[in-house]
């Protein structure tokens, strides 16, 4: 199939769901996976990455959680958002697109979602690929925290904070740690702030960050963890060996989670998908039992050289925007 042929594989759609609607965005064919976003508060478009390397055997379909994105109220009111209303709107999605089963791909706070749509429809997952474990306990928090400190340093922590506090909004405010942060998750600090820096405006939604913030803690992630010793699904976490988060996350994940192996990424930080695509791939195709393309084989060749070339003429990693404005 031709670079051309692919791009237009892609397409936009919704998910009626009575009050709201969801939005979900396709790209390639093949094998159906899901991308659930991290944050949260991060749209669909943060993975299109994902989309773009896995589009010449997959039909990857980029998820706005309700309240992110393009997913919103009828209404223009203010969603209500929870873990439980997100894995229920992941599966109307499946019904609407009629997959019998899909591979399912959570990064970050997706890959909790993953985990719990995965507890809640095991017999929907094909398998599931989980990436950038945050933790699954309270206790894992202060790794990020302290390693942050640590790459970030005092005065640029001050300076993140002080913007935040001048912000007109919680909301605003929120974002604008996280975003002033997000430099700070990839082993590339500079090459990270660099992508920070083109990312598109509506990537990130700092209320939605603060609606679904008190989801992560002990309270969900000991429901998960005793359920998830029941699940006989397959699972592969894939880690990036400098993510702020942990190299040590994925395998506390593994204690709990039957049938899982752990990749470690070197060189990666909490976007290994984008820091290190190669590796990615190498460590997700096989699982999911999809050859890798000429131009992974070879990374020397003219074929790479040329998907390279392509891959930043369509807005690599976030895409070119479309017309919604995404």
């Amino acid at each position: 199939m031709t670079f051309l042929a692919l791009l237009a594989l892609s397409a936009t759609g919704f998910v009626d769901r009575g009050a709201h609607r969801i939005h979900y965005e396709a790209m390639g064919s093949g094998k159906p996976m899901v991308a659930i976003p991290g944050g949260p508060g991060f749209s669909g478009r943060a993975l299109w990455s994902v989309g773009w390397e896995f589009q010449d055997a997959c039909q990857v379909i980029l998820f706005d959680q309700l309240g992110t994105g393009l997913s919103r109220m009828k209404d223009g009111s203010r969603p209500v958002v929870s873990l439980k209303r997100t894995v229920a709107d992941l599966e109307a999605l499946r019904q609407h697109l009629g997959f019998k089963k899909w591979t399912v791909f959570g990064q970050s706070w997706g890959a909790i979602v993953a985990v719990a749509y995965a507890l809640e429809h095991p017999t929907r997952v094909e398998g599931l690929v989980l990436a950038s474990i945050p933790g699954f306990r309270d206790a894992d928090y202060p790794v990020l925290t302290t390693n942050l400190m640590l790459k970030a340093g005092p005065e640029r922590m001050a300076e993140i904070q002080a913007a935040a506090m001048r912000a007109k909004t919680p909301a605003e405010a929120a974002a604008t740690q996280v975003l002033g942060l997000t430099p700070y998750y990839f082993a590339d600090v500079e090459a990270g702030q660099q992508l920070a820096d083109r990312a598109p405006a509506r990537l990130f939604d700092g209320q939605t960050f603060l609606d679904l913030y008190p989801e992560i803690g002990d309270a969900t992630f000991a429901k998960l963890r005793q359920r998830a010793r029941g699940w006989k699904g397959r699972a592969l976490i894939v880690q990036g060996h400098q993510d702020p988060c942990g190299a040590a996350m994925p395998f506390l994940l593994a204690q709990w989670l039957p049938n899982c192996e752990v990749k470690l990424i070197d060189g990666a930080g909490h976007f290994s998908f984008i820091e290190k695509p190669y590796a990615f791939a190498s460590a997700v195709r096989p699982f999911i039992g999809v050859p890798m393309p000429t131009h992974y084989r070879y990374q020397m060749s003219p074929e790479a050289e040329a998907w390279r070339a392509k891959s930043e003429a369509a807005g690599w990693p976030f895409g070119a925007r479309s017309s919604t404005g995404k």
